[in-house]
């Protein structure tokens, strides 16, 4: 194959000529057969012969090769023949047989070794610049890895990564990504803690003023927005992947790298379903139903038991100080057979954490401390002083962070867990009128609901010792936590009796008049009201996508004539702005032809350099840019201007 000749050649070059390392990335090889001395050609005796020009970037050899039954003539007739090389017009190198008749000798120089075949060498080359050196290390890493991957396209790999987030606020907001900064805190970058095969995508976003939190393009980001192979956990990496992106996107060659390891567009992300539940419980199912639970005891929150997802979230309540109300106290989630159990026990602002009944509090004991147990597929973070976030291999994650000594969960599921959970947050089929499914299937209505039928419900839910997930002191089980026969006071009674003082301060905030009623401290249902407040607009925020612009990738710009761009802006809501953004040197455009549609038009009087960007931002402050590349030609005495057959299309 052509690769197998390529490499040939560099071994003889590295056992003759060229440098020990040499390794062409580039070959031309010609050949002329039967070629008379001109212009005599019915001369019978004929030369063929090769050239081979071979380079690695950096150092560029010719090789001259001659079969000695091959060379005939020498030019007696026409003048003798030469042997050498040409520079630039005013270098050059002669061999020193050229011009005489023993030339054709060159053929058969090798005869004596049993080689029929000889081969002339030079090198064509300067010595290479830093640059140079750099680039060709792009060259030769580029060429390295479309061998490696001829039959398995890197591009197939697309469909196995995690796609990015649309927006920064949706990578912040979905806890299954680590945040970090990246190429000197020009742009914040997020990548998936757990991949499939080691494929991941490492996905950054803009912080500047003007385009915050919009998902950038690999060439906009220094080649970090990128498929990553070989991934090892968050944001560490394989280090010749890296050097593979610094030799490229540092040098002018970024085009090279992200051929091969190419972004994501968003287009295949889809936001985690979002629950979530607080103080004397008030839940709030993965298909947005809120209610109230009192129950004493331990209770299955969520349960996915099928063949695509094996995941149980367990909870366990206590009786809150003079109040028949309860709050959870302890939480256990994973699995038995396949993740392990994660157990976290709150006290007020403090937490045991345990992992298969092993206390590792002390390894989480500052922020951003982190246990990773890749064997489980589960990693735990210490993400504030106050908050603890285990995220699982399956896509779950459970964020429980203690708000005025009273224990918030935060759980996100996959599209995966769809249709298939059950337990006090739902079945997750975005139907929120079935989420009050009894353990033994029934379904009781979400219309007219009483509190005493609600908290039936809740009941059914409860655990048995064969069914817990948590550790028990010796001699208890879960049994010793259960209390059937608690009646709490339900939500109707307490908004019924509430006083002017808790009404004043909780407005029409149900849950808020419960908590401040029932801890008779404000400060308590205040936080209840802000706790629904900001869920809800993080769960808006995490399903809102940025409007997508969509435009040529390249365009032409022709110096003297008008040029417009034509763009389409789509969002779902159709509430944005459109701007256009640079540092532009003459005067432009930016025309809204209604349904989306935009142009730009400028007029450049010369050739000239310049930025452009095109941004759009919705209502919840979701940007998305689009950067053309913009070909700048000032054609002159009468020819035209063309996007074909550019040198580098990618500039």
């Amino acid at each position: 194959t052509s690769m197998e000749l390529l490499q040939k050649v560099s071994a003889f070059l590295r056992h003759n000529n060229a440098s020990s390392s040499f390794s062409g990335t580039w070959m031309l090889l010609v050949q002329w057969s039967e070629v008379h001395p001109y212009p005599q050609t019915s001369v019978e005796k004929a030369n063929t012969y090769q050239a081979i020009i071979i380079t690695d970037g950096l150092e560029t050899h010719s090789v001259f090769t001659y079969n000695c039954n091959q060379l005939q003539w020498t030019g007696e007739l026409t003048g003798n023949a030469t042997v050498g090389f040409v520079a630039n017009s005013d270098f050059f190198v002669n061999h020193p047989l050229s011009g005489t008749p023993l030339l054709k000798t060159l053929a058969c120089q090798n005869m004596e070794y049993g080689v029929e075949w000889s081969n002339l060498v030079y090198q064509i080359s300067l010595p290479a610049s830093a640059l140079q050196q750099k680039q060709a290390e792009c060259l030769s890493r580029y060429m390295e890895d479309q061998e490696l991957f001829s039959s398995l396209p890197v591009q197939l790999f697309l469909s196995e990564s995690p796609p990015c987030p649309c927006s920064l606020f949706q990578a912040f907001l979905d806890l299954r990504y680590w945040l970090f900064f990246a190429f000197d805190f020009n742009f914040i970058c997020a990548i998936r803690t757990f991949s499939s095969n080691s494929i991941n995508h490492r996905c950054c976003y803009s912080i500047s003023f003007d385009q915050f939190g919009a998902l950038l393009a690999p060439q906009d980001s220094d080649g970090y927005t990128s498929l990553i192979l070989n991934h090892q956990f968050g944001p560490f990496f394989d280090q010749t992947e890296e050097d593979f992106r610094s030799s490229c996107c540092s040098y002018g060659l970024c085009h090279f790298f992200t051929e091969q390891r190419p972004g994501d567009d968003c287009s295949r992300y889809r936001p985690p379903r979002r629950a979530w539940f607080w103080g004397d419980p008030h839940m709030t199912t993965l298909d947005g139903l809120g209610y109230t639970f009192n129950g004493w005891g331990e209770y299955t929150i969520l349960l996915a038991n099928t063949s695509s997802a094996n995941f149980v979230v367990q909870g366990r309540t206590k009786v809150v100080e003079n109040s028949t109300a309860t709050q959870f106290s302890a939480f256990a989630f994973g699995s038995k057979d396949s993740s392990g159990v994660v157990e976290v026990q709150a006290d007020g602002d403090q937490f045991t954490i345990l992992f298969n009944s092993q206390d590792i509090s002390n390894n989480l004991t500052s922020v951003n401390d982190t246990v990773l147990l890749m064997e489980h597929g589960v990693e735990i973070t210490r993400t504030a002083q106050e908050s603890v976030v285990s995220t699982f291999s399956n896509g779950a994650t459970v964020n429980i962070t203690a708000s005025v000594g009273i224990p918030l969960i935060v759980m996100l599921l996959p599209d995966s867990f769809d249709n298939i959970t059950r337990g006090l947050l739902g079945n997750n089929n975005g139907d929120s009128s079935d989420d009050y499914t009894f353990q033994n299937g029934s379904v009781l209505s979400t219309v007219n609901t009483s509190d005493s039928d609600i908290h039936q419900f809740g009941q059914s839910w409860q655990i048995t010792p064969e069914e817990s997930l948590f550790t028990y002191p010796v001699g208890t089980d879960a049994a010793s936590f259960a209390h059937p026969e608690h009646v709490p006071v339900f939500l109707s009674d307490v908004i019924a009796s509430a006083s002017q003082e808790i009404l004043d301060t909780c407005g029409n905030d149900v849950n808020c008049i419960f908590d401040y009623a029932e801890t008779d401290n404000p400060e308590v249902g205040l936080s209840t009201m802000m706790i629904a407040v900001t869920n809800e607009m993080e769960a808006l925020q995490a399903s809102n996508f940025p409007p997508n612009i969509s435009g040529d990738e390249i365009s032409l710009v022709t110096v003297g004539e008008e040029s417009t761009y034509i763009l389409t802006v789509e969002d779902e809501s159709d509430d944005f702005s459109f701007k256009a953004i640079g540092n532009f040197p003459v005067a432009h455009e930016l025309q809204n032809l209604a349904n989306g549609m935009f142009s730009f038009v400028l007029t450049l009087t010369e050739p000239m350099l310049f930025n452009l960007t095109f941004e759009a931002t919705d209502s919840f402050n979701a940007s998305s840019i689009l950067r053309p590349r913009l070909h700048v030609c000032g054609c002159q005495n009468g020819g035209n201007c063309t996007l074909n057959n550019l040198l580098n299309p990618n500039a």
